[in-house]
């Protein structure tokens, strides 16, 4: 079984290997995916961009045995945890059910959202920009001031505005997360010693500049794991 996440940037092409990990492989276009997918292969889709998804997965059909997982596949899962679960991001909802115990999960992308499994049931905490999107949407809107990267972190007080800038934006949405990641784990009564599991793109810039008394757990590929997942659980009723 191959597990394809089309994300709103980035198509990502995942196998188990022999050693029971995850093999995850990158496109940016659709022809060097369908090259990578063996003929009649079994795909299993998860459409996170559901405009985009859609469009590649029809354009998948006549290569692969494709399926596709949408939200209404964990109504029960979900249960009456959201007031508009028609609006829930399936990434969101695979990563919590990802989980084998209780935990927090922050995913690190173009957003950056953090929820919660506790006493085995989902909560869902915020939603917020990703460190590019902050920074590029700031500068769209004010365009003197650059796009910045990790790299141009200086010290506190700063003496340059692109420092300052730096400051702001990257530490700013680290202790941010920080914060409402605390704040969810005591809200869902949660223990302080609760696992706080970081994935997706950008989750490096969030584990080297990681503040809080809460340990980090990189898992990079919790949005698969949560496929197979529910792939394994359909195979066996």
């Amino acid at each position: 079984m191959l597990y394809l996440e089309i994300g709103n940037t980035t198509l990502k092409l995942a196998q188990r290997t022999p050693e029971g990990t995850f093999q995850i492989t990158r496109f940016t276009d659709l022809d060097s995916l369908r090259a990578e997918i063996p003929l009649e292969a079994s795909l299993l889709v998860a459409p996170i961009a559901e405009e985009r998804g859609e469009a590649i997965t029809n354009a998948l059909q006549d290569h692969a045995h494709v399926s596709v997982l949408h939200r209404d596949l964990f109504f029960d899962f979900i249960g009456e945890s959201y007031d508009t679960p028609d609006t829930l991001g399936l990434d969101r909802i695979l990563n919590l059910y990802a989980l084998h115990r209780d935990g927090v999960v922050i995913s690190c992308g173009t957003a950056i959202t953090i929820d919660a499994l506790s006493r085995g049931k989902p909560f869902w905490g915020a939603i917020m920009p990703g460190f590019r999107t902050a920074s590029e949407g700031l500068s769209a809107h004010a365009p003197v001031l650059p796009v910045i990267s990790v790299d141009d972190l200086g010290p506190i007080p700063a003496r340059t505005s692109r420092g300052a800038l730096a400051n702001g934006i990257i530490w700013g949405t680290v202790i941010g997360v920080q914060g409402l990641a605390l704040t969810l784990a005591q809200g869902t009564g949660l223990p302080e010693d609760v696992p706080v599991i970081v994935t997706g793109g950008e989750a490096e810039i969030m584990t080297k500049l990681w503040l809080s008394d809460y340990d980090l757990l990189v898992e990079s590929a919790l949005l698969f794991e949560g496929m197979e997942r529910k792939a394994q659980s359909a195979a066996a009723i």
